[in-house]
């Protein structure tokens, strides 16, 4: 089973990501916690991935693309994955069904975490103050709302053509949302 979870920053698109590889014995694939790994190093790569984090600036598609198709691919041939911060733009989207299709595989559901802006500042504000994130301040989080939702409404549309896009309250307690995932896992 192949699964993308989408929702802007501070949806809790990671958290449920987590619980439904732990619960459905899937590879997690999160692109923005492996920026964060390679942004550590002491290397070209790291250092621009760096900056553009800092600067609240989305990686580009080759390089997002690039950190992850290995992942992807050894995933999918598997048991499948929870995919959580790909894609970001319908380019992204297309790839990662190539990608796939090269592997004669496919996804099979796109679980979309909607919350409003308001409370995903307020969330991500309190991420910042509780966890030490440097990205998370809030010229920084209104620039990556903003980057989001100019690129998420094609996606959203490419994914719901496809019949694969599930919305999902993301306003709900955490266990609520991941019940309400669960039940739609189980009806497909």
């Amino acid at each position: 089973m192949n699964i993308v979870v989408m929702g802007p920053p501070g949806s809790g698109k990671s958290t449920q990501g987590r619980f439904l590889a732990e619960e459905l014995g899937l590879v997690l694939i999160q692109t923005g916690a492996e920026i964060r790994r390679l942004m550590k190093k002491p290397t070209p790569l790291g250092r621009r991935l760096k900056k553009l984090y800092l600067e609240g600036k989305l990686v580009d598609d080759g390089t997002i693309l690039e950190i992850t198709r290995e992942k992807l691919a050894a995933a999918a041939k598997n048991r499948g994955f929870v995919c959580d911060g790909l894609p970001r733009n319908l380019n992204q989207a297309r790839e990662l069904d190539s990608i796939l299709e090269e592997i004669d595989s496919s996804l099979d559901m796109v679980f979309f975490v909607k919350v409003d802006d308001k409370e995903c500042i307020k969330r991500l504000l309190h991420r910042g103050e509780t966890e030490n994130r440097p990205d998370d301040v809030i010229e920084t989080i209104k620039k990556r709302l903003r980057e989001y939702h100019r690129s998420t409404g094609p996606i959203l549309d490419y994914y719901r053509g496809k019949g694969l896009l599930l919305e999902i309250d993301g306003s709900k307690s955490v266990e609520e949302i991941h019940g309400e995932i669960m039940e739609k896992i189980a009806r497909r």
